[in-house]
């Protein structure tokens, strides 16, 4: 403004409290608008620390996703049954089969053992003879 004046310039004094006041009204505006952007770049900048903070974490876990696959491959030593195990709820049922399986077996055995025993000894007392029992003096 007192460049205006300083050219010789004439200019009412209610255009010139018009301008002072439509400047400081924008300087205000400018004020609001760099504090928004202030606010909106710490936004921003916490936004991309929590997306290098997931992406890191991402990495973590896929390492450990490497390393479990890694576990599960199959070696040399193991049957063709056991490598076809791909998860760890596979190996756990084929475990409770297997278990079973040999339980049922044991049982068997057993029976075919007491068969052979009263072919071979029908004197011999057979009371309460089970898979459980336990010989006592003899």
């Amino acid at each position: 403004m007192a460049q205006v004046l300083a050219k010789g310039n004439t200019v009412s004094v209610a255009a010139l409290k018009k301008a002072d006041s439509d400047s400081k009204a924008t300087e205000e505006k400018l004020g609001k608008v760099e504090a928004a952007l202030e606010a909106s770049r710490e936004k921003v900048k916490k936004k991309v620390e929590e997306l290098v903070k997931k992406d890191e974490e991402l990495d973590t876990e896929k390492k450990k996703l490497v390393d479990l696959k890694a576990d599960w491959k199959p070696t040399t030593k193991e049957s063709k049954d056991i490598s076809r195990l791909k998860t760890r709820a596979e190996m756990v049922d084929k475990i409770e089969s297997l278990k079973l399986d040999c339980l049922e077996m044991a049982e068997a055995d057993f029976k075919r053992a007491v068969e052979q025993l009263k072919h071979l000894n029908p004197d011999l007392k057979m009371d309460n003879i089970e898979l459980s029992s336990k010989t006592v003096d003899g």
